[in-house]
C-alpha cells in the first residue's frame, strides 16, 4: 500500500507527458508548410506561390509565378487545378492566365471564372530532367481591400495540385503489383491460345468471342498503353483466320468494302488533324482506335463469310442475348451495392447505374445496341422466350440509367425493329419519320453550338431536370460543352485542334471544373477535325446506312439497319462510340451484318437490295 502511490504519481506523469507530445506534434504539424499537390515542398523550387497552413489556405499565387518540376517518364501533359474564389475577382469579371511549361508554346486561358478550373499542358518536344512552369496572371486583388483579414499582399488564384497524365492511354495503370501482373499476363496467354484454336476449328467462334469479351476491358499496362481483352481478341482472331487462309471470304462485296473505306478516310482526317494539335498523342491515340474498329469489323466480317456451317447465325444470336443479359445484370446489382452516378429528381436522390461500362450513357449504348436485336430474334420465332426475357431485363437496366438521350433512342430503335420484322408496308415511312425527326433535332443543336439559341434540348438530354446540371459530376454541362467546341472549332475551322484534344482543351473557353468530352460526336468531330472530319464523319453515318438498306434484307441486317440509324440519332446529343466497349460491340455487329447481307446479294442481283 505504501509503495503504490508513488507508481500513481508516475503513470499521472507518463500521461501528461504523452498529452503535451501529441499536442506539441499536432502544434508543429499545423506550423508546417503546406504545398499544392503535386509539388515538392522546397522554397528553392518555389516562386511566387505561397505554401498554405492547411489544404483550405493552399496556395495563393502572385501574377507572376514559377515551380520547378519533376515529369515521370511516361508522362506527355500536365493538369494544373486551380481555384478562384467569388471574392477574388470583381463582379462580372474574370481572370486570363498565361502559362508555359519548359520550352514547350505557352498557352492562354481565357475568362476563367470563379470555380475549380483543370488545365492542360503539353509537355516540350525536347524534355529535361526539371521544367520550370511559369504563370503569368491578369488581375489580381488585396484580401484586406475585400473583407477577408488583413493581409495586404496581391494575389491572383488559389493554386491547388498538379499532376501528370499519359494522354495516349488516359485510364494507363501503372499500379499493378509484379505478382498480379503475372497473374494478369497469364491470364491473356491462356485466353489467347484459347481464341486461336478455337477461331481455326470454327471461324464463327472468332465472332462470337468479339461480340461477348467486347464489355471488358481487363487493363494491363504495355509500355505506353493498355493490353485490353478486346485488342487481344482481335489479334488472336485475326491471326487464327490468317492461318486458314480465308482471303477469299473478301472478294466480291462492295457493301463492306464502302463501310471499311469510310472508316479509313476518318482515320486518315483523325492523322491529318496532327496539323494544329498542340497534345499529339491524343491524335495517334483516336487514329489507332479507328483503325481498330474498323479492323473489328473486317475480323468479324471475314469470321462469318468463311464459316459454312447451317447455325452460324444462332452462335451470334446467342452472344448477343448472352452479353447484353450479363451487362444488364451486372448494371442491375449495381442499386444495391452503389451506382457510380447519381440524379435528383423531384428532391429524391436516385442511383444511376453503368455497369461495366464507364457511365449511364455508354450503359445505355451498349443496351441500344443488344435490345433492338433481342426484340427482332423474338419477332422472328427464334429463341423467343430467352428473347423476350433478355429484352424485359436489359430495358429496366436501360431505364435506370435515366440516360435521355439514349433511352428515346432505344425507343426509336425497336419501332423501327418491329415495322421492318412485321410490315414491310409502314417500313420506309418509319424512316422517313426518323430522318425528318433527326433533322429538326440536329438543328436545333446546331443553333445551341453556336449559342444562337436557350439551350432546351441540351438541357433535355442532359438526363436531369432543369435547374439540376450540379448533379452531373462536375462534367459540365451540355450548353457549356456544346458551345465550348463551337469556340474551339472556331480556331481551326478545316482541320480543327487535334483529335482527342478538346477535353485537354475545353478549360481554354472558361468553362469551369470542366475536362471531359462533348457529349456529341458531331460537335466533337468538329472541334477536334474540322469541317473535314465532320464531312467524313456524315459520309460515314451514310454509308453504315445504305449497306442495310433492301426489302429483302434478313433479320440481322434489318436489326443492323434500326440500330446505325438510332444510333446516330442518339450521338447527337452523346458520343457514345468514343468508348471502345460501344465501338468494338458495334463495329463487330457491322461486320457480321455486312457478310449476312453479301450472303443474300450472292443470291440475288445486287441492285435488288437497294
Amino acid at each position: 500500500m505504501i509503495r503504490s502511490r508513488p507508481m500513481r504519481h508516475g503513470t499521472f506523469v507518463a500521461f501528461l507527458l504523452l498529452i503535451l507530445g501529441i499536442a506539441a506534434a499536432r502544434s508543429g504539424a499545423a506550423d508546417s508548410p503546406v504545398y499544392p499537390g503535386g509539388v515538392q515542398a522546397d522554397a528553392r523550387l518555389v516562386s511566387g506561390v505561397f505554401p498554405g497552413s492547411d489544404a483550405g489556405s493552399c496556395c495563393w499565387m502572385l501574377r507572376h509565378a514559377a515551380l520547378i518540376l519533376e515529369p515521370p517518364a511516361d508522362a506527355n501533359a500536365l493538369i494544373v487545378t486551380l481555384f478562384i474564389p467569388t471574392y477574388a475577382l470583381p463582379p462580372g469579371q474574370t481572370q486570363t492566365l498565361r502559362a508555359q511549361l519548359g520550352s514547350a508554346r505557352a498557352q492562354t486561358f481565357c475568362c476563367l471564372g470563379p470555380g475549380i478550373h483543370e488545365l492542360a499542358l503539353a509537355l516540350p518536344a525536347a524534355r529535361t530532367a526539371n521544367l520550370t512552369l511559369s504563370f503569368d496572371l491578369s488581375r489580381s486583388f488585396v484580401p484586406a481591400s475585400v473583407g477577408q483579414g488583413s493581409d495586404r499582399r496581391h494575389l491572383t488564384v488559389l493554386l491547388r495540385q498538379i499532376a501528370w497524365r499519359n494522354t495516349f492511354s488516359p485510364g494507363l495503370s501503372s499500379t499493378l503489383a509484379p505478382r498480379a501482373m503475372k497473374v494478369l499476363l497469364g491470364l491473356y496467354a491462356v485466353l489467347f491460345i484459347l481464341a486461336v484454336f478455337l477461331t481455326y476449328r470454327r471461324p464463327i467462334f472468332g465472332a462470337a468471342l468479339l461480340i461477348v469479351t467486347s464489355p471488358f476491358a481487363l487493363y494491363a499496362p504495355l509500355g505506353a498503353t493498355n493490353l485490353t481483352l478486346p485488342k487481344a481478341m482481335l489479334i488472336a482472331v485475326a491471326l487464327a483466320l490468317a492461318f486458314r487462309g480465308t482471303r477469299t471470304a473478301l472478294s466480291g462485296d462492295r457493301r463492306v468494302g464502302a463501310l471499311l473505306l469510310a472508316q479509313g478516310i476518318l482515320a486518315l482526317v483523325a492523322l491529318i488533324s496532327l496539323h494544329n494539335a498542340m497534345f499529339t498523342a491524343p491524335v495517334w491515340r483516336e487514329f489507332l482506335k479507328t483503325c481498330q474498329y474498323g479492323l473489328t469489323g473486317l475480323v468479324a466480317y471475314v469470321a462469318f463469310r468463311a464459316d459454312r456451317s447451317q447455325d452460324r447465325e444462332s452462335w451470334i444470336r446467342v452472344s448477343v442475348l448472352a452479353i447484353t443479359a450479363v451487362v444488364a445484370l451486372a448494371a442491375l446489382v449495381q442499386l444495391p451495392s452503389g451506382a457510380p452516378m447519381g440524379i435528383n429528381l423531384a428532391g429524391h436522390f436516385l442511383p444511376r447505374i453503368a455497369g461495366p461500362l464507364e457511365g449511364p450513357n455508354q450503359l445505355c449504348a451498349f443496351l441500344g445496341i443488344g435490345l433492338p436485336f433481342a426484340l427482332a430474334f423474338a419477332l422472328s420465332g427464334s429463341m423467343r422466350t430467352v428473347s423476350y426475357a433478355v429484352l424485359i431485363l436489359g430495358s429496366v437496366a436501360a431505364l435506370l440509367t435515366f440516360s435521355r438521350g439514349g433511352i428515346f433512342a432505344i425507343v426509336i430503335a425497336l419501332v423501327l425493329v418491329v415495322v421492318s420484322v412485321r410490315s414491310s408496308r409502314f417500313t420506309p415511312v418509319a424512316y422517313r419519320a426518323v430522318a425528318i425527326l433527326f433533322a429538326v433535332l440536329f438543328a436545333i443543336a446546331l443553333l445551341e453550338f453556336a449559342g444562337e439559341r436557350e439551350p432546351v434540348l441540351a438541357r433535355l438530354a442532359f438526363g436531369a431536370p432543369s435547374g439540376a446540371e450540379n448533379f452531373n459530376g462536375g462534367l459540365g454541362t451540355r450548353a457549356e460543352l456544346w458551345h465550348g467546341a463551337y469556340l474551339l472549332w472556331r480556331s481551326h475551322p478545316l482541320l480543327g485542334i487535334g483529335a482527342g484534344n478538346y477535353e485537354l482543351r475545353i478549360a481554354q473557353t472558361g468553362a469551369p471544373g470542366v475536362r471531359t468530352h462533348a457529349n456529341s460526336a458531331y460537335f466533337q468531330t468538329l472541334a477536334e477535325e474540322g469541317i473535314l472530319g465532320f464531312i467524313a464523319l456524315a459520309a460515314l453515318a451514310l454509308v453504315s446506312i445504305r449497306t442495310f438498306r433492301g426489302p429483302r434484307a434478313p433479320v440481322l441486317p434489318k436489326t443492323m439497319l434500326a440500330v446505325v440509324v438510332a444510333l446516330w440519332v442518339h450521338q447527337i446529343t452523346d458520343y457514345v462510340t468514343f468508348y471502345p466497349k460501344v465501338g468494338v460491340l458495334l463495329w463487330t455487329l457491322l461486320g457480321v451484318a455486312a457478310a449476312t447481307a453479301a450472303r443474300t446479294d450472292s443470291q440475288m442481283p445486287y441492285r435488288s437490295a437497294e
